[in-house]
C-alpha cells in the first residue's frame, strides 16, 4: 500500500512539475506579435483612414501598457504612464496573458470586423490549454481583462471622437488658394474635425511647434508658382526609381482603379501602420515589457502627430497641385498616385515619418541600418536604409515624386513631426528606458 501511495504521489508531483515547466516555456512574445498582426489585418480589412487607424493603434497599445502596470486612466494619465520604466510593470505570466486579452478586447471595440482579433483570442486560448492552463483559469483571466478593457473604453471614448462622427461637414471655399475635391473620385473632405480630438501630450505643447506653410500666390515668379512648376515637371519626367519609391510609400488604405466600367481596389497599410509594423519587425529579440512600452510610445506619437497635422490642414486649407495644374496648365494632368481627399499642407505622411524616425532612433540608434520588408505582403519589394532619418526623408519625398505634395511642404512637414517626437523622447528619457 505504501508503494502504491508513493507512486501516486510521485505521479502527481511529476505532472505538477511538467505543468509548471510547460507554463514557464510559454513564450508570450510570440502571441504579442500575433496580436499585432491581427490588428494590422483588422485595420486593413476595414480600410480605416490614416487618422482613424492611428487612434486604433494608439489606444490598443496604451491599453497594453496600462495593464502592464495594472493602472487606470483615473489613477494615472497616459503621459505619466510613459514616464514609468517598463521593468517596474507586472511581468508575471498571468498578467502577460491579461495584457494580451485586454488589448485585444479594446481593439475589437475600435474596429468594424473584429474576426482577425477573435481568431487571435482563440489561438491564444489554444496555446494556454496546451500549456496546461485549466479552463476556469483562462476564463478568470479573460474576465479580468474584459473588465479592464471596458473601463479603458470609457476613457477612450471621452477623447472627442464620437462627436466627430456627427459633426458638421466641411464647407468648401470658392477660391483658387483653397482645397477642392480632387480626381478621380472627387470625394468630400476627410475628417475635417480630427484636429479637435484630445491629444496625449498637453495641448500647450503644440503651441510651441514651429511651422511655416507655403502661401498661395498666383503671381509669376512667386514661391508658390515655382513649387507648382516643380511638381508638374517631376511627374512629367518621372523615372523608374522615383516611381518605385512613390509606390512603396503610397500607404493609401484603399487604392481604387477604374478600367472602363470596372472598378478594382487594393487594400494597404496606412503610413502609421507602416512604421508600427517596421518597429515590430525590428524588435523580435526584445523583452515582452520593452515591446509593450515602445509600441505604446510610437503609437501615441503617431496619434498626436495626426491630430496636430489635421488641425493645421484645415486651418490653412491649401489647394492640392492637381487642382491648379488642371485648371490653368493641363486639364488632363494626373498625379502618379491618387491625390488624397484633404488639404495639402502639412503632408501627413511626412509629419508621421519625421516623428516615427525620431522615436525609432531613440530605440535603435541614429545610424541603424536595416531592410524594410513591411510592404512585401502588399506587392512591394524590400528597401534598405542607412538610418531611420534616411527612410523618413525618402517617405516624405515620395509624396513629391508622386505629384500630390509640393516639395516645400514635405520638407517643412518632416520638421513638424520631428518636433512632436522630441517631446516623447524626453518622456522616454525620464523613464530611463534602455
Amino acid at each position: 500500500m505504501k508503494i502504491i501511495n508513493g507512486c501516486v504521489l510521485f505521479l502527481a508531483v511529476s505532472i505538477l512539475v511538467n505543468c509548471n515547466k510547460s507554463r514557464s516555456n510559454l513564450r508570450l512574445e510570440t502571441q504579442l506579435n500575433q496580436l499585432s498582426d491581427a490588428l494590422d489585418e483588422a485595420i486593413v480589412n476595414d480600410f480605416f483612414s490614416p487618422p482613424v487607424a492611428s487612434r486604433i493603434y494608439a489606444y490598443t497599445h496604451l491599453s497594453a501598457l496600462y495593464q502592464l502596470h495594472q493602472a487606470t486612466p483615473d489613477s494615472i494619465s497616459p503621459l505619466q504612464l510613459l514616464e514609468i520604466n517598463p521593468t517596474a510593470g507586472d511581468t508575471s505570466i498571468a498578467n502577460k496573458i491579461k495584457i494580451l486579452f485586454t488589448s485585444s478586447f479594446v481593439a475589437q471595440q475600435l474596429v468594424f470586423d473584429a474576426s482577425p482579433l477573435q481568431r487571435f483570442d482563440s489561438t491564444l486560448i489554444a496555446a494556454l490549454e496546451q500549456s496546461h492552463f485549466e479552463n476556469d483559469e483562462i476564463e478568470s483571466l479573460y474576465d479580468e481583462a474584459k473588465t479592464s478593457g471596458t473601463n479603458l473604453m470609457k476613457w477612450i471614448n471621452s477623447d472627442g471622437y464620437p462627436q466627430t462622427r456627427t459633426a458638421i461637414k466641411y464647407t468648401l471655399i470658392d477660391a483658387d488658394s483653397s482645397w477642392q475635391p480632387t480626381p478621380i473620385h472627387f470625394m468630400e473632405a476627410l475628417e475635417p474635425h480630427w484636429g479637435e480630438l484630445r491629444t496625449i501630450l498637453p495641448a500647450s505643447i503644440f503651441d510651441t511647434i514651429l511651422h511655416r506653410p507655403l502661401r498661395y500666390d498666383s503671381s509669376e515668379g512667386s514661391e508658390f508658382q515655382e513649387e507648382l512648376a516643380l511638381v508638374e515637371q517631376q511627374v512629367n519626367q518621372l523615372n523608374s526609381n522615383d516611381s518605385s519609391i512613390a509606390r512603396f510609400w503610397d500607404c493609401n488604405p484603399l487604392v481604387i482603379s477604374i478600367d472602363g466600367h470596372v472598378n478594382s481596389s487594393i487594400k494597404q497599410l496606412t503610413p502609421g501602420g507602416h512604421w508600427m509594423s517596421l518597429q515590430r519587425q525590428l524588435s523580435k529579440s526584445h523583452k515582452f515589457q520593452d515591446r509593450i512600452y515602445h509600441r505604446a510610445l510610437l503609437a501615441a506619437t503617431i496619434f498626436d502627430s495626426f491630430i496636430y497635422c489635421w488641425k493645421l490642414k484645415y486651418q490653412y486649407q491649401l489647394v492640392r497641385p492637381i487642382t491648379i495644374i488642371r485648371k490653368y496648365n493641363n486639364p488632363k494632368w494626373e498625379s502618379m498616385i491618387q491625390t488624397p481627399n484633404f488639404p495639402e499642407y502639412p503632408s501627413g505622411h511626412s509629419v508621421i515619418s519625421g516623428a516615427s524616425s525620431v522615436i525609432l532612433e531613440s530605440q535603435f540608434g541614429y545610424n541603424f541600418s536595416y531592410s524594410d520588408s513591411t510592404e512585401l505582403a502588399y506587392g512591394h519589394g524590400i528597401r534598405k536604409y542607412a538610418s531611420f532619418q534616411a527612410a523618413a526623408e525618402e517617405a516624405a519625398f515620395s509624396r513629391f515624386y508622386a505629384g500630390i505634395h509640393y516639395k516645400y511642404s514635405v520638407l517643412e512637414s518632416l520638421k513638424i513631426g520631428q518636433q512632436i517626437a522630441k517631446h516623447y523622447v524626453s518622456i522616454r528619457n525620464t523613464a530611463h528606458v534602455k
